[in-house]
């Protein structure tokens, strides 16, 4: 047994050592809220000395993601409780769930547990065909777009900016003057500040030229999820709803992506880092959440060439699919554009 768990043995008498190691486990090993979970369910429990059932596992359900509130049945008593998708676990993944004392009983109840919901309300997706529709218009007429068909050279190109730019941010060298560039040439000795910088005064250059302006997303590597659920929902706070969902078509549609990812392992490795909150969205998640959402994606980059990229909606429909409009300062970060006021 590790410290920290002799140390909880000390602090929890009533909790047997399997208990206490799932609520760590489930906690994904993070103390503070292993504690905090521990006392909470300690203090609900005070009367009785009740020794807590095993953990059980439950599957986070498509849609859901880190944060997410699920309403999953107690395997002991079939009553509902609340609990919590941990970090790094998407649709599809399993994590333990420690049974508070308060639901436990010797005898199991004889019906099955209910698969997991989510609880919290799903966001309602925008409806605007005309703002759509004029935006699309507005962009295409002045800036022909490059489409995104030829996945496979496009996601090369997009790895390999991603992997330059996760370089750039371990480095963090120190600031120099930045020399003169034109149009979308790579500043190689820059902070990713500076790039930032001259990002924004090319893309905003374009922008101008569009009479569109740049609306910021939070820089948290979630930035590309965060504009497209603005763009969705009006508010980029339901990202971890719009990552799952992307990662969801992603695994679904397998035999479309994975081959652009590499091996087997490669695909299962991508698949969990996806998944997890903070971990910046590619040419591929882009594509996937034009799947999920059923969405038309433009983006304005400081690319020198193929500037204006269209992600189509690969779902055939009837219906006209929602138009999303992005920007990318390229290989750093994704905002959202709209129309000058």
């Amino acid at each position: 047994m590790s410290n920290f768990l002799t140390e909880l043995a000390d602090m929890f008498p009533s909790w047997d050592a399997e208990a206490l190691r799932a609520v760590h486990e489930a906690n994904r090993g993070d103390q503070e809220k292993t504690i905090t979970q521990l006392l909470a369910w300690t203090a609900e429990d005070a009367p009785g000395p009740q020794q807590p059932a095993a953990a059980f596992p439950v599957v986070c359900p498509p849609g859901a993601g880190p944060g997410t509130q699920l309403l999953v049945h107690a395997p002991t008593t079939g009553q509902q409780m609340t609990v919590v998708v941990p970090n790094g676990i998407g649709p599809g993944l399993q994590f333990l769930v420690a049974l508070p004392p308060q639901f436990a009983r010797a005898t199991p109840a004889p019906q099955p547990p209910a698969p997991p919901q989510i609880h919290d309300a799903a966001p309602v997706v925008l409806e605007r065909a005309f703002y759509d529709d004029i935006m699309a218009k507005r962009i295409t007429d002045k800036m022909a777009p490059k489409a995104t068909g030829a996945l496979l050279k496009a996601t090369a190109k997009f790895k390999q900016l991603a992997r330059k730019a996760r370089a750039e941010v371990a480095r963090r060298p120190h600031v120099r003057r930045l020399p003169s560039s034109q149009d979308g040439q790579v500043i190689r000795d820059a902070t990713r500040e500076d790039k930032i910088a001259a990002g924004k005064a090319l893309l905003g250059q374009r922008l101008a030229f569009l009479a569109l302006r740049m609306v910021e997303m939070e820089d948290d590597g979630n930035c590309q999820f965060r504009a497209l659920s603005h763009e969705l929902y009006g508010s980029q706070d339901h990202h971890l709803r719009v990552r799952a969902g992307a990662v969801a078509y992603l695994r679904a549609h397998e035999a479309d992506f994975a081959p652009f990812v590499g091996t087997a392992a490669d695909w299962a490795n991508y698949l969990g880092r996806m998944a997890k909150s903070r971990e910046w969205g590619d040419e591929l998640t882009l594509q996937a959440a034009c799947g999920a959402f059923a969405v038309d994606v433009h983006v304005i980059s400081t690319e020198t060439e193929h500037f204006h990229l269209e992600y189509a909606c690969p779902v055939p429909s009837a219906a006209t699919p929602r138009k999303l409009f992005l920007s990318y300062i390229s290989p750093i970060h994704y905002n959202v554009v709209v129309p000058n006021k």
